[in-house]
C-alpha cells in the first residue's frame, strides 16, 4: 500500500471502501494508515451508499 499510494496518490482519501470485511486484515489496514499520516473514514463490507 505504501508503494502504490506514494508513487500515485497526490490527494490524501477521506474514505476507503471495502467490499469485504475480513478482520484479520482490519490490524494491517490501521498499522499502514497510521504510518503513512492518513486519517480517512474506512468502511468495511461497503455498498457505496454507507457513505453519504
Amino acid at each position: 500500500m505504501k508503494r502504490i499510494y506514494h508513487s500515485q496518490a497526490l490527494e490524501k482519501p477521506e474514505v476507503l471502501l471495502f467490499r469485504s470485511a475480513m478482520p484479520d486484515s482490519r490490524s494491517i489496514l490501521e498499522q499502514e494508515l497510521h504510518s503513512l499520516g492518513l486519517v480517512p473514514r474506512v468502511v468495511f463490507s461497503a455498498d457505496g451508499y454507507q457513505v453519504k
